[in-house]
């Protein structure tokens, strides 16, 4: 139940942590989230942020950039999570740039995604592709660029994507189909990370 404050102060909603939220809310249910320092709503499916800061606007939510410093040595026909240690700018710091390289966004939304990969080394390719993973699983994949011989290929994936605010997490990865010495390239122009909300839940 709410606590309710007399005179002019307004009222206290309800409060939980995001572990202890109501176990069955129902639509329009709404409290104080402590962990996360906002007031939040059930809509029906998600817990959905409402509290009015500029944090929850589209265009001065959560955002990131990051890119791989130095090569990074990899398998051929092996999908391999892209290393993005290196931060351009983390405005929420939602990004984890030194364990596990995903981005896992604390304001519910919908998050514009780009991924660059610049692969190469001494390899007979044929392809290599790019990925959005989402919540450990591939969501969404990039361009294709078709060759053979020694040298790079480039490929490029940019999406739409919702996530919860809460447990949903983005990670990017590559994949290359050849053989030989191979490796994704390193350096700010090459391989990149990057998210940012486009529009709150």
């Amino acid at each position: 139940m709410p606590s309710y404050i007399g005179g002019t102060t307004g009222v206290a909603p309800a409060q939980w942590t995001t572990a202890g939220r109501p176990s069955s809310p129902l639509a329009g249910q709404l409290g104080w989230n402590t962990t996360l320092g906002q007031l939040e709503a059930w809509n029906g499916s998600v817990w959905s942020s409402i509290l009015v800061t500029t944090s929850t606007f589209s265009g001065t939510g959560p955002a990131f950039s990051a890119y791989l410093a130095s090569n990074q040595s990899v398998s051929a026909l092996t999908f391999t999570k892209i290393q993005c240690g290196t931060k351009e700018f983390d405005t929420n710091s939602n990004y984890d740039n030194t364990t596990n390289y995903r981005f896992t966004p604390t304001v519910a939304g919908y998050y514009q995604v780009n991924i660059a990969l610049l692969a190469g080394g001494t390899i007979n390719a044929q392809q290599t592709n790019v990925y959005i993973y989402k919540n450990g699983g591939q969501f969404k994949q990039g361009s294709i660029v078709i060759t053979s011989g020694t040298g790079n290929l480039a490929s490029v994936v940019s999406a739409l994507v919702f996530c919860n605010g809460s447990t949903d997490y983005l990670e990017a990865y590559g994949y290359m189909n050849g053989s030989g010495t191979t490796s994704f390239a390193g350096g700010a122009l090459n391989t990149y990370f990057q998210a940012f909300l486009a529009r709150s839940a």
